[in-house]
């Protein structure tokens, strides 16, 4: 299962100077918008069984942990 969102890089800058004899302060803030997606497995395994039909073995095949990645 995938899915995908939309998150949000901040970019700041200052700006300090004069303006003839006053003093002039800025700050300015941008937000630039970063897709990213996340692709997962809800049940990702093998289930063993034994000859009387019991479970022997329950193998994991999910091989790192799901996490939010920039596209």
């Amino acid at each position: 299962m995938t899915r995908s969102r939309t998150s949000y890089d901040t970019v700041q800058s200052n700006t300090h100077g004069t303006i003839g004899n006053d003093r002039y302060d800025s700050t300015t803030t941008t937000s630039i918008p970063v897709g990213q997606s996340i692709t997962y497995n809800p049940y990702s395994f093998f289930i063993y069984f034994d000859a009387d039909e019991n479970v022997k073995r329950v193998e994991d095949l999910c091989t790192s942990a799901a996490k939010w990645e920039r596209q």
